[in-house]
Order: C-alpha cells, then sequence, then structure tokens
C-alpha cells in the first residue's frame, strides 16, 4: 500500500456549505491563516485523484471531518445527507482509479457544538457515546467499500496541540493536576496497552495515582485490538537524559519530559526542516522501525504502515516557483527513508506493509499557517488552488513502481 495522506480540516475548505457544521478549529483560527478555503478539495476532489494516479499511488489516507458528516456532533443530532455524498462519491472514485481508500475516523477536527454543549474530550463520559454514534455511521455508510480504518490520529499530538489553543483558557484551579498530567503523554502511552496490555512503566512512576484505570474487561477489549502498527515518523532528536520541568518548553515536555537535542558529538544529526522540524535522519527511523517491530508487531504478527512520513524544507514558502517544484531536500528525505524501509524489509525480515508520503498537497499545518509546506504538489492560492507537482512526486512515483512491483 503506497500513496499519499491528508486530513480533512487541512485540505477541505467548504468550511460552511451544504450543511456542514463549525469545527472548534473554524472557530479558533477564523482570524488567522485557517481552512475556510484550505486546498478546496471539497470542490477540487477530482484534480486530487488524477493527481494520485499520476504518482503512482494505489491507496490515499484521508479523513472524514466529524461536522460535515454530523454538524452538530451528537449521538440524537441529524446526519447531513450532503456531506455523507461527498465522502461516498470520494470513495467510489478512488476505487474506480484502482486506489484503496484508507480512512481516518479523527483527525483532530472536534464538532464546535460538541465543544461548546461539553467541552468535547475534556469530558469522556459524554463524548465516548458520541463519538461510538459518529463512527457507527462512518461504517454503515462506508464500511461496504472502506476496509482500513484509522480510529483517532496521533492522539497525544491532539491532546498537546488543542490543550495549547482552543483549549488553553479552558483551565481551572480545579483541573491544575489533570493539566500537570495531560501534559506528558509519550507516544508509547497508547502503544503499550493495545499491544502489551500495560501502560509503560516509566508513564506509572510519573504518573502515579492519576495513571488511568481500567477495569480487567477494558483490558481485554484493548489488547491485540490493532490490525496493523499505524506509525507517523518525520525525524530524529538525541535524548540527553536530563528530565525537563514543567516550567520548560510545554511543546518538548509533552513529548516526553526528558530533554531532547538535534546534535550529537558537536554535529547535527541531519537536515533540519522549518521551525526545527523535521530533521532528515535515516538511520534514526531504521532503528526505531527495529524497535517497533521487536517490542510490538512481530509478536502479535501484524505490519506496520507507515501512514504518515515527510518533510518541509525551511522557508520554502519564500523561495522561487522553479526551486520549489525542483524541492531537492524533500527528495533527499524521501530517498533516504525509503531506502532504509525497503532495507528494513529485506535485511531484517520487518513487515512493512505501506508507506504514505505527507501530504498529497501544501495545505493548512495547524496552527503554523501555510509557512510549514509538507506537501508534494503546490497549491497556487493566487489562481484557485491550482496544483502543481513538484519533483518530489516523481520520485515517490518511481519508488512506488518498484515497491508494488516487488510486493506482487
Amino acid at each position: 500500500m503506497y500513496g499519499c495522506a491528508t486530513a480533512s480540516y487541512q485540505i477541505e475548505g467548504a468550511y460552511d456549505e451544504n450543511g456542514k457544521g463549525l469545527s472548534v478549529w473554524d472557530d479558533y483560527l477564523k482570524d488567522k491563516d485557517n481552512g475556510e478555503i484550505a486546498c478546496d478539495s471539497y470542490h477540487l476532489w477530482r484534480d486530487d485523484i488524477k493527481l494520485l494516479k499520476q504518482y503512482g499511488c494505489d491507496t490515499y489516507r484521508f479523513s472524514i471531518a466529524w461536522a460535515r458528516v454530523k454538524p452538530l456532533g451528537g449521538k440524537d443530532d441529524p446526519v447531513n445527507e450532503a456531506g455523507v455524498k461527498y465522502y461516498s462519491d470520494l470513495i467510489d472514485a478512488l476505487l474506480e482509479n484502482d486506489i484503496t481508500p484508507f480512512v481516518t475516523i479523527f483527525h483532530w477536527d472536534v464538532p464546535l457544538a460538541l465543544q461548546q454543549r461539553y467541552a468535547g474530550f475534556l469530558e469522556p463520559d459524554r463524548i465516548v457515546p458520541d463519538f461510538v454514534a459518529y463512527a457507527r455511521l462512518c461504517f454503515e455508510r462506508f464500511g461496504d467499500r472502506v476496509h482500513h480504518w484509522i480510529t483517532i490520529n496521533e492522539p497525544h499530538i491532539f491532546t498537546m496541540m488543542s490543550s495549547s489553543s482552543y483549549l488553553a483558557n479552558s483551565w481551572t484551579q480545579k483541573r491544575d493536576h489533570a493539566r500537570t498530567v495531560t501534559g506528558w503523554i509519550p507516544w508509547m502511552t497508547f502503544a503499550d496497552p493495545i499491544y502489551l496490555g500495560r501502560f509503560p512503566s516509566s508513564v506509572i512512576e510519573f504518573l502515579g495515582e492519576h495513571t488511568p484505570e481500567f477495569t480487567a474487561e477494558q483490558w481485554e477489549a484493548i489488547l491485540g485490538s490493532s490490525d496493523f502498527f499505524g506509525w507517523n515518523h518525520y525525524g530524529t532528536q538525541q535524548a540527553t537524559g536530563k528530565r525537563l520541568g514543567e516550567t520548560d518548553n510545554p511543546r518538548l515536555f509533552s513529548f516526553g519530559s526528558i530533554e531532547r537535542v538535534f546534535e550529537r558529538d558537536g554535529k547535527s544529526l541531519g537536515n533540519m526542516g522549518e521551525a526545527g522540524h523535521p530533521v532528515d535522519v535515516p538511520w534514526g527511523f531504521r532503528k526505531l522501525t527495529r524497535y517497533i517491530h521487536k517490542r510490538y508487531t512481530a509478536p502479535h504478527k501484524i505490519p506496520i504502515i507507515i501512514t504518515e512520513c515527510g518533510f518541509t524544507p525551511k522557508a520554502e514558502d519564500t523561495m522561487s516557483f522553479d526551486d520549489r517544484i525542483k524541492d531537492t531536500q524533500r527528495q533527499d528525505y524521501y530517498a533516504g527513508y525509503l531506502k532504509e524501509m525497503m532495507e528494513a524489509v529485506k535485511d531484517d525480515g520487518i513487515d512493512v506493509a505501506g508507506f504514505m508520503a505527507w501530504s498529497l498537497l501544501d495545505n493548512l499545518e495547524w496552527l503554523y499557517g501555510y509557512k510549514k509546506r509538507f506537501g508534494v504538489t503546490i497549491v497556487d492560492w493566487q489562481d484557485g488552488c491550482r496544483r502543481y507537482p513538484k519533483d518530489s512526486a516523481m520520485l515517490l512515483r518511481d519508488i512506488f513502481a518498484y515497491a508494488i512491483a516487488r510486493s506482487t
């Protein structure tokens, strides 16, 4: 499975068309760079499929906007049939072009109505029934054609980013301890319960009495509940072993409470992207592939699927059009990472079943606006969001063709 990935709020636009409700991001970013138009994929999705075909993709990962199919979000709230039709038409067209739809149910865009009704994910007893009803709607309407699903994209990043943006003013003295607890959520907090049936010892040590408690039935339901290990990977940093305090950079603290640096022995680990992320370190990708295989996927005999991987060169938004097309740094990144992935399969015997480049399009990068550009396609916002393939897309086309031929 080789292709590209996107997310609804970052590309669709049409934020209030055809019955769609608002998301928390429509409200929070309304006076900043926002997704009101984004890449206009709500209207230009056929062009996106042509790009996927041109790039040799056999898979497309995209997300469903909760508020497009259920504008008010709740389990008893009405369905927006126009929104359902949009995704149904997209799925049908993908299949007609021999492209497998790989659908993310939730990529961070909480319906604003739920946030206003009861504070969204801050109220788990209320959000869960509504989320279950929304997920059931997706399965009922699209499940006859969609067989690959992702439940929640990057839950640890969603927690960090929402807490520092549209939820920043929600904290009260009563919730101070909760803010401290949710400030440190490494990705293993989610992987270990699913694949090992427990929380990491480091998390238990850090959270102490605040460690979440599950019943035996809940642990039984969680353990082994994933068909594959979905992995979003971008770059590598060096852990120094120094523990960060809560007064340090909150973004770094949220990634694991241990100081991380971008150099070793006085030398940079690799080429650094816009705003320090990501750092191009192919050997770090290979090392973590081995770790995930040994710790999680090999015991369960399931594959790894790279569900996001990409690079954003520094100041690409200010480069000339020709330099943006050539995007040599992104080409170097993909060449190095895909080489390590294929060698992990061939030499290490690791089951890696797919790779999805982030992203198909230059799009809205959340709080960074349109400055950080991960796309393998230029979007010209001055000319109706016209698309222009970058050279990295052609590189991916050739590598994907080779990989797909080897896997058949």
